[in-house]
């Protein structure tokens, strides 16, 4: 796990396997009146799918497929996710995490999580203002991102993770 840049350069957008309402699509359209010099990771499909390519002024946008799925969650500075276990990944890789649930239990993860104070999750009643109001704190404020992170490392504790795996072992020995 690599230490996190002060300054937002890489972001991860995911909702799942199947993105039941648009919401990546969505989000692209929020990014891009958000004139941002960034990169984007976004699903291979989401190429495949459109017509056209989608060109943005100062970001770049990389396309991702399963086989390179965590190479580049790892390598982003922050991710947008769903709710689904790409948020518990996010946790894991420590990103600060903004999400965006499609289904009931992504919206409990994401709200145990955030009560938690380890995600920002976006209101599903006014998706857009809500969005870029919560990007907008997180991606200008390094301290609140390495809040995030912080409160994250509490929920995936590896050192707890690491004692379940040694007392299965042992019950697997026997």
């Amino acid at each position: 796990l690599k230490q996190r840049n002060k300054k937002v350069e890489r972001i991860f957008v995911f909702f799942g396997g199947f993105d039941n309402n648009f919401y990546t699509k969505r989000i692209l359209r929020l990014f891009k009146t958000l004139n941002l010099n960034v990169n984007l990771f976004v699903p291979l499909n989401l190429k495949i799918k459109e017509k056209k390519i989608i060109i943005f002024k100062n970001m770049k946008i990389i396309y991702f497929n399963n086989r390179n799925f965590y190479k580049y969650l790892n390598l982003s500075d922050m991710s947008v996710v769903s709710g689904g276990l790409t948020l518990f990944d996010s946790l894991f890789f420590k990103i600060p995490t903004i999400c965006l649930p499609q289904y009931y239990h992504q919206y409990v993860n994401a709200k145990i999580v955030n009560k938690l104070r380890a995600n920002f999750m976006v209101n599903t009643n006014n998706i857009d203002k809500s969005f870029v109001y919560k990007f907008n704190i997180l991606y200008n404020s390094y301290k609140e991102r390495k809040k995030l992170v912080k409160n994250g490392s509490k929920i995936i504790n590896l050192k707890n993770m690491e004692n379940i795996f040694k007392k299965l072992f042992k019950i697997y020995e026997k």
